[in-house]
């Protein structure tokens, strides 16, 4: 067994970490109040206006559509195979339990079959393993709490502006969606193109558009693409706070159940010392009186 020194220098530091992963918990919380709240009042608008595009786009013209825009296509014939452009979105910082982890080992399963690969990140963790792994990385943003809706609008277009250009055959945004506090699960959004899959229960009826459905179709394309990343953000945000504050819990937990554990010990080491100490008392005693 360690010294008594020894149990209570552990029990000193691992008290201290107990104090720093509780006031971590405790920032976790609190900044999570904010993002639950945010996430869950744009996920509400978000389903919303994910209805209108079923609804809008279910009488669309999709031959026509491809035609005029490279956002529509029916089809990728005219596209190289198996180019792929990947907006990941990511925490800047660890200590959130499984959550990167989850996230990368859901992009390693959907890339395997993908030839040629390009990404756009979001939150220094992703940057950095996209790094390590030499892929082409066109740009990084850094993930904070205070994303506003022109930072969005240049992600979103930036994402727009590279599939058009580079004609690649999809666009794929993978997140961790926030479900609850202790459910967060990473998942993959088709960002791009917009394909005619609608099935029948999509279609919201007949629409009469003025001026033109074309041009209203046109000019909502590139807001829903703006929608869905400023949604995905807001989701990783929560997500983040999340699994940071239940990890911290835990950790906290463990750490003071570990110091309960030292400090038994300490109590059995300090024991066994008076008992060496009296035992050598009465030894002493004893032979005193015995000359």
């Amino acid at each position: 067994m360690a010294s008594t020194k020894e149990l209570r220098t552990r029990i000193k530091s691992i008290a201290n970490t107990a104090k720093i992963t509780g006031a971590m918990q405790m920032i976790a919380a609190s900044k999570l109040r904010k993002a639950q709240n945010s996430a869950e009042d744009f996920n509400l608008f978000s389903n919303g206006y994910d209805e209108i595009k079923n609804s809008v786009l279910g009488s669309a013209d999709f031959d026509l559509l491809s035609e005029i825009s490279p956002l529509f296509t029916l089809n990728s014939n005219n596209i190289s195979d198996g180019k792929t452009l990947y907006v990941l979105l990511s925490s800047n910082r660890g200590l959130a339990g499984p959550l990167f982890g989850n996230l990368v080992k859901l992009f390693e399963s959907d890339n395997t079959n993908i030839s040629d690969k390009n990404f756009i990140t979001v939150g220094k963790k992703i940057e950095k393993y996209i790094l390590s792994r030499n892929y082409n990385l066109i740009k990084n943003y850094e993930m904070k709490d205070d994303f506003n809706s022109n930072e969005i609008e240049e992600l979103s277009n930036l994402v727009i502006d590279e599939f058009v250009t580079h004609n690649y055959s999809s666009v794929k945004l993978i997140y961790t969606h926030f479900k609850s506090v202790a459910n967060q699960k990473a998942q993959i959004v088709n960002l791009l193109p917009f394909k005619d899959n609608m099935s029948d229960s999509d279609l919201q009826g007949s629409h009469i558009f003025e001026p033109n459905q074309l041009e209203l179709i046109l000019d909502f394309a590139p807001k829903f693409i703006f929608t869905m990343i400023y949604g995905a953000i807001l989701d990783s945000l929560a997500s983040e706070h999340a699994a940071r504050m239940v990890a911290m819990q835990n950790a906290t937990d463990n750490a003071n159940e570990l110091v309960d554990d030292l400090t038994l010990d300490l109590n059995k080491a300090r024991q066994e010392s008076i008992t060496s100490e009296l035992l050598d008392l009465v030894g002493g005693m004893t032979a005193i009186e015995g000359k």
